[in-house]
């Protein structure tokens, strides 16, 4: 078929174009595309071990209560179990992203 779009042939057959489909359809169409249309257009939920990776978490003992940091909230990382846990999560990861990385939120690849 390329050579014939070469000599300005673009004339195709339906049985030709089947199998010519085919072939496309496959190839175009398998897990790595997909994940990476996915990930490009923000459809693809992020891959949250990855992302807390990248944190930079310096593990210290928690002050008592009194001393300056107790206007900072605790946090340690679990998988949230209702909608009021995962937005808590994401509010204190975002607020992280915002005083310590001063750079845009983006999927991580």
């Amino acid at each position: 078929m390329e050579e014939q779009m070469w000599f300005d042939i673009n004339h195709i057959d339906k049985k030709k174009f089947l199998i010519l489909y085919s072939a496309a359809h496959k190839k175009a169409l398998n897990e790595s595309n997909i994940k990476s249309d996915f990930r490009a257009t923000e459809l693809v939920l992020y891959d949250s071990e990855q992302i807390l990776s990248c944190l930079n978490i310096q593990m210290h003992t928690p002050s008592h209560p009194g001393t300056s940091h107790s206007s900072q909230a605790f946090w340690a990382t679990a998988t949230p179990h209702n909608v009021q846990q995962l937005e808590q999560q994401t509010e204190k990861v975002m607020t992280y992203f915002r005083c310590h990385m001063h750079s845009s939120f983006s999927p991580i690849n």
